[in-house]
Parts: structure tokens; sequence; C-alpha cells
């Protein structure tokens, strides 16, 4: 009754892993996520530089019985994020008469600009920024997650390929005993028509059942396992890593994943406090120049235009003026003023929900130190059980190695039956297995300390 399934070639653990890892599709969709993750950080970083924009306008051609017209408006602007969030434009709107005894006409030429001088702006770009540079983060952190979710994955299968064999040993020792029950009663004299051989075959029998059907399951798993890993058949004798047992405490604290996904929310929402300036203060300027009429009779028009814009809460207001160049002493100006109670009751009830939110962050911050502190102790408990486990049966293997090679000193004298003989190999085969599963559980319990801290 054989109690293993080998390949006629062997595989290393390395290359199963990596055939494994390629037959992930989770693994696959994850690094497009990572790759569309990059792209929307090239995205933020555009939006928030330096923009040119450039237009032709629209271009209007009229024709009539005098001749043609050519309109053109073209204009240039350009943004400064990054420097008070300062815009400026040019435009050039001209008109091109394409007849005789007529001269070309502008109409609102000028230059106009606008920056914050106290506003929230710069700290707000800062923060998408960030925020950005985190997803990314995130983005190359969840891959590398993944690729070890999966070699745990792949180490469990492997776990359940060796816990079934473990059972087919079970079952296969059973059958053994039975066997040895069988031949004790013949030498006792007992007939194969005999009621009490007749029970003790039958129970052979049942037991030989559960022999089978734990080898179907068996060769079932690790024919499944074999395919996720691209071979067609599978050497169960693989050299699996050899790992200490990392320790916990040994990580920093604030690399624990609840922890610095709570502390990375507290920071990003005391940024976005921060950016919350008490009121904002802008100012625009500009220049106009407009040129009409003939060449012996042309109006030149020059203005010059600035304003302040104040906002706090509900409260609005702006200043401005505009000057005629040709006539300077007669300047205009302009006072505009304006309170919503509904932005002033809005505005106080956000101040409170900031309060509450703060103290809710606060709240994750500790919930996810008892967290950490919690699984600290689970942790180091686990690895004490992990490593008792482990020597003794690596001490319990050490005795039926010697066992069995007693055994074979008494089977080759002739002392024991083959059946016995066949037990004891089965029980230390059993025992190997038994420090192979050990072994995996002590790969998997690394795996999962190192995924706490992603």
């Amino acid at each position: 009754m054989p109690a293993f399934v080998c390949s006629e070639e062997s595989q290393s653990f390395a290359y199963l892993l990596e055939n494994y890892l390629e037959n992930d599709r989770s693994l696959k969709e994850i690094e497009l996520q990572y790759e569309q993750a990059l792209l929307s950080y090239k995205k933020t970083q555009v939006q928030n530089s330096l923009s040119i924009s450039l237009s032709s306008g629209t271009s209007v051609l009229s024709i009539d019985e005098n001749g043609a017209d050519l309109s053109l408006a073209p204009s240039l602007s350009l943004g400064l994020p990054e420097f008070q969030n300062t815009k400026a434009e040019v435009k050039f709107p001209m008109t091109l008469p394409l007849k005789e005894n007529a001269s070309p006409s502008i109409q609102d030429a000028g230059l106009s600009l606008s920056m914050d001088i106290i506003s929230s702006a710069k700290k707000n770009r800062a923060l998408v920024i960030k925020k950005a540079e985190e997803s990314l983060r995130d983005a190359s952190q969840k891959k590398e997650a993944r690729i070890l979710a999966v070699k745990k994955e792949f180490l469990q299968s492997l776990k359940s390929i060796y816990t079934l064999q473990s059972n087919l040993l079970t079952q296969e020792d059973n059958a053994l005993t039975k066997e040895v029950d069988l031949s004790l009663l013949k030498m006792q004299g007992f007939a194969e028509s005999s009621a009490k051989y007749r029970l003790a075959y039958l129970s052979w029998q049942s037991v030989l059942r559960d022999y089978e059907e734990a080898k179907r399951s068996f060769e079932k798993e690790v024919l499944d396992f074999a395919r996720k890993c691209n071979v067609e058949k599978l050497d169960l004798f693989i050299d699996l890593p050899r790992e200490e047992l990392v320790d916990i405490s040994e990580f920093p604290k604030t690399s624990f994943s609840a922890i610095k996904t709570s502390i990375q929310n507290y920071e990003n929402n005391s940024l976005a406090e921060k950016a919350k300036s008490l009121f904002t203060l802008a100012l625009n300027a500009g220049y106009g120049f407009s040129l009409s009429g003939k060449e012996e009779s042309r109006t030149v028009k020059n203005t010059l235009s600035s304003g302040l814009t104040f906002k706090k809460d509900g409260l609005s207001a702006s200043l401005g003026m505009q000057n005629n160049l040709e006539k300077i002493e007669n300047p205009r100006f302009t006072f505009s003023l304006a309170y919503s109670f509904l932005e002033q009751a809005l505005s106080t009830i956000a101040v409170s929900e900031d309060e509450v939110q703060e103290k809710i962050l606060m709240q994750a911050i500790e919930n996810a130190e008892l967290t950490y502190n919690s699984t600290v102790q689970d942790k180091q408990k686990q690895k004490d059980d992990l490593l008792w486990q482990l020597q003794k049966n690596k001490d319990q293997e050490a005795l039926y190695a010697d066992l069995a090679e007693d055994m074979k000193s008494w089977y080759d004298k002739g002392i024991i039956s083959t059946s016995e003989y066949k037990q004891a190999l089965t029980n230390y085969a059993k025992a190997s297995t038994q420090v192979r599963i050990s072994e995996i559980d002590g790969i998997i319990y690394n795996i999962d300390i190192a995924l706490l801290f992603y």
C-alpha cells in the first residue's frame, strides 16, 4: 500500500511557488490597479503644476455689399497653483477689415492678473498631492501583501496535502494493525470460518475501505495542487525553507497596519483643518486696451483696474477701482458687502463637526493601539506554542527513526513479521510528515506577522 505520490523528477519550493503565483488572477488584477494608481498620481501632479492654455478664440468672417471683415480673439492663459494660486490671462480681440479705406480695430484687449493673498489653496494643493502619494504607496504595498497572501495560500494547500498524507498513513497503520491481528489469530489456531476470525477479517476490510477513501482524497488534493503549480506530478519531498520564527515585538509599533492607517487619517484630517483659513483675501488687477477709428482719427483707450475681495464665514466684501489713463483724474470706485445667515450657521456647525471628527480619529488611534497590544500577546503565545509543537514532533520523529532502525534489524533476523516492520516505517513516515506540517505552520506564522505591518 503506497503512502506517497512522487514525481520522477523533483521540483524546488521556489519553482512551485513561482508557478503558483503566476496563476493567481487576483495578483494580476492588483498589478493593474497599481498601474492605475501610478497614472492617477501622475495626473494629480499635472493638475497641480504649471498650466498654459493658448486659444485662437472664435474667428468670424462677415461679408456685406461693401466688403468683408475678419474678427479674431486670440488669448493666452497661465496658471501657477503653487504660487499663491496665481492666474494670468492675455487677450487680444481684433477686427481686420478686408475692404478699402478701413483700418483695423482692437476692442477690450488686455492683461488680467489674480492671486490669493491669504487662502487655503496652497495647503489644499499640498494635501491633494500627499493623498495621491499615499494612494500610490498603498497600491504598491497591496501588491506586496497579495504576494505574501498567495504564498500563504500555497503553504496552506501544501499543509492540507501533508495533513491528508498523515491521515492516509494513520489508515495504513490501522490496516497493518488489523493484518497483524489476523496473523495472530491464525497462529492461535482459529480457522478462517470461525466467528472470531471472520469478525476480525470484516474489521480489516472496513479499515481497508477507509484507507482507499483516504488515498483517493489525498491523490485528488495532490493532483489539484500540481495543476495550480503547472506540473504534471508533485514531489512531496521538496525542501522547505528553513525560517526562524520572527518576534512581533521587533517590528516598529507605528508600522502596525491599524495604527499606521489611523495615524495617517488623523494627520490628513489635521492638515485639512490647517488648510482652512480663517478668511480669504484675494487680489486682482488688469490692463485694458482698445483701438478704433480710421488712421487719421483713431481713438485709443487705456484702462487700469484693480480690486480686493474678502470672505469670512457668511460675510463677503469687495473693493474695486477702474481708471481710464486718458482721464486719470477721474477714477471709478466700486464697493460691495454681503452677509449670508445660512453660510454663517453652516460655518458654526462645521466647527463642531471638525471637533467631533478629531475625537473620532483620536479614538481610532487608541483602539488601534489596544488591538496592537492584544495582537502582540496572542502572537507571542502562538510563537511559543509553535516552537513547542515543532520540538515535540522532532523528538517523536527521532524516536520513531530509532525504532524503525531497530525494527529493520529484527526483521532482517526474522524476529518480527513484514507487517510489523511496515508498521514501524509507516509510523516514522507519519512523524516526519508532522514535522513538515509544523515547519509550514512556522512559515505561515511569519507571513501572518508580516501582513500585520502592511
